[in-house]
């Protein structure tokens, strides 16, 4: 039987933030500081980390199960992304924001493609498209511990 890569919790977060930063220019008077965005991250991170643990992954061999599975994980990450993009950090923590929004979209954007490998019945581009959410994944971890967003580092 042929082990599936299944995605981790870390992997899956803060694509949006960083996408949002990269839009935005400068920073307003209602900017956060690295204190006031831990305190707006941390519960928005335990959400997801919440609505991740909840799931169950697939069991047995093959790709039948991982569709909807994956999709579920996509929802959870985008929301968070989504949430993540509704803050406005100041120029002290804007680019370790923007990392993590960044590569919170790097790993969404291969959850899709394993989706879609998936839906194909393709377990060996599934689980490839899984592990490359390793790069950014990690990346994210680093910019979450810079920001002081302690909950999105749990697994």
């Amino acid at each position: 039987m042929k082990t599936i890569y299944t995605p981790n919790r870390l992997a899956t977060g803060c694509m949006c933030a960083a996408a949002l930063a990269l839009a935005g220019c400068g920073s307003s008077a209602s900017a956060l500081n690295k204190s006031q965005l831990a305190a707006k991250g941390n519960p928005i991170c335990a959400q997801t980390d919440a609505t991740l643990k909840g799931l169950k992954p697939p069991t047995g061999a093959g790709t039948t199960g991982y569709a909807p599975y994956l999709t579920k994980i996509i929802n959870a990450v985008q929301t968070e992304l989504d949430h993540f993009k509704t803050l406005d950090p100041d120029s002290t923590v804007k680019s370790d924001y923007t990392a993590y929004v960044s590569n919170e979209a790097l790993v969404i954007s291969h959850y899709k493609s394993a989706r879609a490998r998936a839906l194909a019945h393709d377990a060996a581009g599934m689980t490839n498209q899984l592990k490359q959410t390793d790069g950014p994944g990690g990346r994210l971890r680093t910019a979450a511990r810079h920001l002081g967003w302690t909950e999105c580092l749990k697994n």
